[in-house]
């Protein structure tokens, strides 16, 4: 194995440690292996490409002899294998043979191994290193240094945040310096810096970093810190003489999650240019000045009307004495003022105080006293000029709460854009007020993004509304819209692929959770939990996607404790279920209704056994029902566990005068919580759990019951399909095999991949002691699992199925362990009545038992 080193030195071995010298000492022919090893994306690369960086000045035919040369060199001296060909325009590094220490720092950044690729890093790639007359390599080389930089700062920030959740401040605080480091320049570092020293007890090397810091910056770009930083140094060097105040106006968690909802984001366009955003040096600017300034609007508040949310100031923005500033930090705050009144979604008091972070103490009884009292948010920011641009930033602070409610991503511009910076930064407060005013959004949405524009939010909210209410694929073009209007909405993008997921569209939604996955570096702690949860839909991990499930309840417990809960109850962990649900109670937005909610609470009580509860929560139900029917399918499946049919026929009489159909939602199939939402299918209902138990006769008679009221219905076009798969599947629990095989094969014939219908049309050929054409769709399903959206989950169902019918238990377990994984994920099993003969086998038993 030959072993390159490029990150703070340059060193080139054997695999018996010796020294390559005559590589070493040939730079160009180094920089050209350097450049295939680190080069991205790796693999091979294009000759001309090739020529265009090493021998830019060559004429063709000479630099390609040139290029030749060096290929050759380095295949005598590194061993013939190591250089690979493919065609004869493409060149390549065989990996098995080279490793470079970059490419496999970018690999564990990849994976996430983010303390192995600090250890990794040593400093710049081919530091002091130059190649005469290859100024395209030069360019790349530069790139390369800030690129894997960043990389290495970002890992280092990363590592700290995990130090400092698990209460490890002092080893937090060392990854914080190595972040500083890094990133030398970067303020917004040095402040996390200072807090996390500040919250270890440290405050003598918080004076020191920041004296560093200030040292710095005033010898390399003649800069002085900004008054944000110098503010939250003071504070915290008198520390003792205020009584620990900036602990009450930043406990910890306030910290993080300021810190975390202001991740870097990528590229905004302005002025027809793209720039990249360096909000990540900005966007946190402010921060611990407007907290401070929050909180002591607050205490001044105590005693006074309680502040109203929907009454926004938008204080004069900071022009950091400035002068030259000073109109367009009156525009910045006219625009905001002008975008707000014109969304219609807040009242805005319009004066002209100054910005709360520039009221003294002693002023603010007066400043609270006026007609701004009842403002409970503040609109407050800053224009300044840095570098020859123009930046401008805003921040929106609760007063009711004493702290930063959400930072917005600073918007930078070249002097003669500077009004258009102000009109973004203008639609993206509006969307920030949009979506805290929003009950939905308020509590959680600052951890799950930056601030959108104003216009995507409300394609956002649309989409959002028609996905809770079972309408994915009418969510999907609002959706999209608000993607297309704001390509930095992360969540928005999440959101669309969490649709097409939904719908089964498996190719769109691959491509953008891999397009996010590809820059997951970038992405909000939330954003990287509801990733993971669906790309563990693609490996069908699904202990994993509960784990980031949980995760992200954590975070947003308003927004995911109801989705932990629907995947408790996927992997067959009622206790768990029950528990979350029981935290959350049944009014969040995000429960899907009330169905979903008490649906999801009794069948947990179900598969515990505990039926008294259950019948209680199915009553309950049926008291805030959205639709009666669904409450009354509770109830049933409570009653036909315990045999009591007289009270069975009666509900089912019941339905037949509430008769109204609705269609259930994938994501109810995907955990068996489907909507039962006519007469028949609550007969349906009934008759699986009673044959489960024993009743195979009331059984029989509500599935006939069923079909009866199939056939007294008159064709319904919008419902066709759907309703002879259903009349198919009562056919099937009726025992009427060669009806079922007629209906099923009526409609395989129509929709030919349906691997569902080739599933019960293998169970049928087992039933009819077909074994021949039952094994021959076993062995079909291992053809088409390449094809299948979860080729485990699904063919592995259906493979186990007809196993069990055939009398083969032995494979039918297996292959529901590789259908539904080592924690026993049991889905429907239990009330499958393809599995009767295996049902009081311990086997089974101990497979459907409830977990955790």
């Amino acid at each position: 194995m030959i072993r390159l080193r490029t990150l703070g030195t340059l060193d080139l071995r054997t695999s018996d440690d010796s020294e390559i010298r005559s590589v070493l000492a040939q730079s160009r022919r180094l920089a050209l292996l350097v450049y295939l090893a680190v080069a991205t994306p790796h693999g091979f690369h294009r000759r001309d490409r090739l020529l265009a960086l090493f021998w830019p000045h060559h004429e063709a035919s000479r630099g390609r002899r040139a290029l030749n040369r060096a290929i050759y060199f380095l295949r005598r001296e590194l061993e013939d294998d190591v250089l690979l060909s493919r065609g004869i325009e493409e060149i390549g590094l065989n990996r098995e043979l080279f490793w470079c220490d970059a490419a496999e720092f970018e690999q564990a950044v990849e994976s996430l191994r983010w303390r192995e690729a600090l250890t990794l890093y040593r400093g710049n790639i081919l530091p002091g290193f130059f190649v005469s007359g290859a100024s395209g390599f030069e360019e790349w080389l530069e790139s390369q240094r800030a690129r894997l930089r960043e990389t290495a700062s970002t890992a280092a920030w990363t590592v700290a945040e995990e130090e400092e959740n698990a209460g490890n401040l002092a080893q937090a605080a060392q990854y914080a310096r190595l972040g500083v480091e890094l990133s030398p320049f970067r303020e917004v570092g040095l402040r996390r810096l200072l807090a996390l020293l500040d919250r270890a007890g440290d405050r003598a090397s918080a004076g020191h970093a920041f004296q560093q810091f200030e040292q710095h910056i005033e010898a390399e770009l003649e800069l002085s810190p900004s008054p944000e930083t110098r503010a939250l140094i003071q504070a915290i060097r008198s520390r003792d003489r205020v009584n620990g105040f900036l602990d009450a106006a930043l406990p910890a968690t306030g910290m993080e999650q300021v810190l975390t909802a202001a991740r870097p984001l990528s590229v905004i366009s302005l002025g027809g240019t793209k720039h990249a955003a360096r909000s990540s040096n900005w966007i946190r600017r402010g921060v611990v000045a407007a907290v401070i300034a929050t909180s002591i609007l607050t205490l001044a508040l105590v005693g006074r009307p309680r502040p109203d949310p929907r009454r926004v100031h938008v204080a004069a923005f900071d022009t950091r004495s400035d002068r030259g500033m000073d109109q367009l930090g009156r525009s910045a705050a006219n625009a905001i003022v002008h975008s707000l009144t014109s969304s219609g979604v807040v009242e805005v008091v319009t004066s002209g105080a100054r910005d709360i972070s520039a009221i003294p103490a002693s002023s603010l009884s007066s400043f609270v006293t006026g007609t701004r009292s009842r403002a409970g948010t503040i609109i407050s920011g800053a224009v300044y000029a840095e570098a020859g641009r123009v930046v401008v930033e805003a921040r929106v602070n609760d007063a009711r709460q004493r702290r930063v409610v959400w930072v917005v991503r600073s918007v930078s511009a070249s002097p003669d854009s500077a009004e258009r910076a102000i009109e973004e930064l203008s639609r993206r407060v509006t969307g920030a007020a949009a979506a805290l005013m929003a009950a939905r959004f308020a509590t959680w949405f600052p951890l799950a993004t930056t601030p959108p524009t104003f216009a995507a939010f409300l394609q956002f909210e649309h989409g959002v509304d028609l996905q809770l209410r079972g309408f994915d694929r009418d969510a999907v073009e609002p959706l999209q819209a608000a993607v297309t209007l704001d390509p930095s909405f992360t969540w928005a993008r999440l959101q669309l692929a969490q649709a097409y997921v939904n719908l089964f569209e498996e190719k769109i939604a691959d491509s953008i959770i891999h397009g996010l996955n590809r820059d997951r570096a970038l992405l909000l702690p939330l954003q990287r939990h509801w990733l993971d949860w669906m790309l563990s839909f693609k490996t069908e991990d699904w202990p994993g996607g509960y784990r980031a499930l949980r995760a992200a309840a954590q975070l947003a417990p308003s927004r995911f404790l109801y989705n932990e809960a629907q995947w408790a109850s996927y992997l067959n962990r009622p206790r768990e279920t029950i528990r979350v649900l029981t935290r959350l109670g049944p009014n969040s937005p995000y429960t899907g209704g009330n169905d979903a909610y008490w649906g999801l609470l009794s069948m947990s009580y179900h598969s515990l056994g505990d039926h008294e509860r259950e019948l209680a929560v199915a009553r309950e139900a049926r008291r805030h029902a959205d639709d009666p029917l669904n409450a009354l399918s509770f109830q049933l499946r409570a009653l036909a566990r315990q045999g009591r049919v007289p009270e069975i026929r009666a509900l089912l009489d019941t339905a037949l005068t509430l008769a109204k159909e609705r269609e259930p939602t994938v994501l109810q199939l995907m955990v068996g919580i489907a909507r039962r939402s006519s007469p028949a299918q609550l007969m349906v209902v009934a008759a699986r759990e009673l044959r489960v138990h024993g009743h195979e006769d009331v059984a029989m008679e509500m599935v006939a019951r069923a079909l009866a009221w199939y056939r007294a219905q008159p064709e319904d076009g919008t419902r066709k399909d759907n309703r002879q798969f259903e009349i198919a599947e009562a056919l099937y629990l009726s025992r009427d095999w060669s009806g079922a095989q007629k209906a099923f094969r009526a409609l395989a014939e129509a929709d030919t991949s349906n691997f569902i219908l080739k599933g019960y049309l293998g169970t049928i050929a087992a039933r009819l002691g077909d074994s021949v054409t039952a094994r021959r769709t076993i062995a079909a399903f291992d053809m088409l699992r390449s094809t299948l959206p979860r080729p485990h989950a699904e063919a592995g169902y259906w493979q186990g199925k007809i196993a069990a019918i055939l009398g083969d238990e032995e494979r039918a377990i297996a292959w529901w362990k590789d259908s539904m994984g080592a924690q026993g994920r049991s889905g429907g099993v239990h009330t499958d009545f393809d599995f009767e003969r295996m049902w009081h086998t311990k086997a089974f038993r101990e497979f459907v038992r409830p977990k955790g």
